[in-house]
């Protein structure tokens, strides 16, 4: 009697198991690099939309129009001029910084109540802006001038015989009816020139022994 066959089950393929990649220290570095650019990308874009220092102003058809561009129309017109002013205000205040010399609230406040009576009823932003001036502009430059009037205060002093030949001279220029008055109205013009002839030599002696360096052509 014949044997019988024992059928054999089929044999089942085996899939072999995927096999995974080693991330290598230079990927997981390339990595970092792009998660910092992005994250510089976000913070200059922030920057950008809280300044709006926009590098690009206006885009004409496909043509855009730079800050740099108006920026270097702007140096052409009167940069120089504005670089000057800058150094002297840097110097006035570096020199104010060495001697001590401050400003205080009140005396800024005061100053400005002057300026908005000369106003006579003119809104004093309404007029800073007419001037491209905002009132941050007109704070820093009273600090300025009030701590350089503070440096020369002692060469604006005033003589009762000056006052005297003033009321003589220019009687017909005050406004104030009583003699006191007429002598206060003097002795202010007179503080007023003085101070502003101090002002003008301290500065430009300021300038003349401070060490300024300008590039080519300022």
């Amino acid at each position: 009697m014949a044997a019988k066959r024992v059928k054999k089950a089929p044999e089942t393929e085996v899939m072999p198991e995927p096999v995974m990649m080693p991330v290598t220290v230079h990927e997981r570095g390339r990595g970092k690099w792009y998660a910092a650019i992005i994250i510089v990308v976000l913070l200059v874009g922030l920057w950008i939309y809280k300044t709006d220092n926009w590098p690009i102003v206006a885009m004409v058809g496909m043509h855009p129009i730079t800050r740099y561009q108006v920026d270097q129309e702007l140096f052409k017109q009167g940069g120089k001029m504005e670089v000057d002013n800058l150094v002297t205000q840097q110097v006035i205040q570096d020199e104010l910084n060495r001697k001590g010399i401050t400003v205080s609230n009140d005396e800024l406040n005061q100053r400005l109540d002057v300026i908005k009576a000369n106003l006579a009823g003119q809104d004093l932003n309404s007029a800073l802006a007419a001037q491209g001036m905002t009132m941050a502009d007109l704070t820093n430059q009273l600090k300025l001038q009030l701590g350089v009037e503070k440096a020369v205060a002692e060469q604006a002093t005033v003589s009762t015989a000056e006052v005297d030949a003033y009321i003589k001279s220019n009687g017909s220029t005050l406004t104030a009816t009583t003699e006191a008055a007429r002598r206060d109205e003097a002795m202010a013009s007179l503080k007023q020139q003085k101070l502003q002839s101090a002002v003008s030599v301290w500065v430009q002696d300021l300038l003349a022994k401070t060490k300024v360096w300008r590039a080519p052509g300022m």
